[in-house]
């Protein structure tokens, strides 16, 4: 199973599995040091605690969540890849509002800061505005 591969991976090599991940977060280029920096910061989070956190998020299945009793404002941001997703999420929530973003990977945010800013505005000020 690929899950129980990448647990042995994160217990055995974490730095080059951190390494690994924090590149696959991203669509576009950014310095290297940037990727260090975080890299940094996600290994300062001890093996053990995040191997319980990964196998935590493994272990839920079959989300049971009634989405038509969200009643606030949901944002969701999704890169071409999880757009289908937030499709999914959009029938089910409701009001969603679904952004899609582009050429962007899952750390759209930091791969375009320029779209990614103003949509978030726009839908903090029309919250704040009701």
């Amino acid at each position: 199973m690929k899950r129980e591969a990448l647990l042995d991976r994160v217990g055995t090599e974490r730095v080059k599995e951190t390494n690994a991940f924090v590149r696959w977060m991203f669509q576009k280029p950014h310095p290297e040091e940037y990727y260090d920096a975080i890299v940094q910061q996600a290994l300062k989070t001890p093996t053990d605690a995040a191997l319980a956190l990964l196998r935590d998020l493994y272990a839920v299945r079959g989300w049971k969540v009634d989405y038509a009793k969200i009643q606030i404002p949901v944002l969701c941001f999704a890169s071409e890849s999880y757009y289908p997703q937030g499709l999914w999420l959009q029938k089910r929530i409701p009001g969603l509002r679904l952004q899609e973003m582009k050429g962007d990977g899952h750390a759209l945010f930091a791969d375009d800061p320029k779209g990614f800013n103003p949509r978030l505005q726009d839908f903090l000020s029309q919250i704040q505005s009701k």
